[in-house]
């Protein structure tokens, strides 16, 4: 075997690693949004926003998740959370299973949307809520965090193409 196809090989295998790292993000991002979602059903609040339940390090989880913010024409914003990160872990698995680039550019839109809807929900717990939802806060993270590695893996993969059709050239 070449070095260069050794090299591509090491390069398909670190690609399927940050292809795994986009779909346990996906599954931490679903299993947030699941609870905020679950949270959000109850009918009554544990607290009255001042104490924060016993699962919110940052107090305002009670107040976010009752508040008029927590829902867009009747929808909870949690239930678009998890179909997000359904949606995103679909597209990871479909990319690792056909190696596509195409299915990396849909998981960029996704996330890209995610973060931009994220950093407003976060902005509207600070300037108008005038409360910290821990949990939200961890999805606005985990949504940037795939954003990020959705765009450093099309890099990875697009610089594997680039390699791979100089090595075909040569060959010829």
């Amino acid at each position: 075997m070449s070095r260069s196809m050794c090299t591509r090989a090491s390069h398909g295998s670190g690609i399927r690693r940050w292809l795994v790292a986009l779909m346990l993000l996906s599954l931490l991002g679903m299993a947030d949004s699941g609870y905020l979602f679950w949270k959000h059903r109850r009918s009554t609040l544990l607290t009255t926003g001042t104490g924060g339940s016993n699962f919110c390090q940052a107090g305002g989880c009670d107040l976010v998740s009752q508040g008029k913010y927590a829902e867009v024409k009747g929808i909870p914003v949690a239930a678009f959370g998890i179909a997000s990160y359904l949606a995103l872990l679909a597209l990871s698995m479909m990319a690792a299973a056909l190696g596509g680039g195409s299915v990396v550019g849909a998981i960029i839109a996704i996330s890209g949307i995610g973060v931009g809807v994220s950093a407003y929900l976060v902005y509207l717990q600070v300037a108008v809520i005038r409360a910290i939802c821990s949990w939200c806060v961890l999805s606005a993270f985990t949504m940037a965090l795939i954003f990020i590695l959705s765009i450093v893996l099309r890099h990875k993969m697009r610089s594997l193409d680039q390699s791979g059709l100089a090595e075909q050239q040569r060959a010829l």
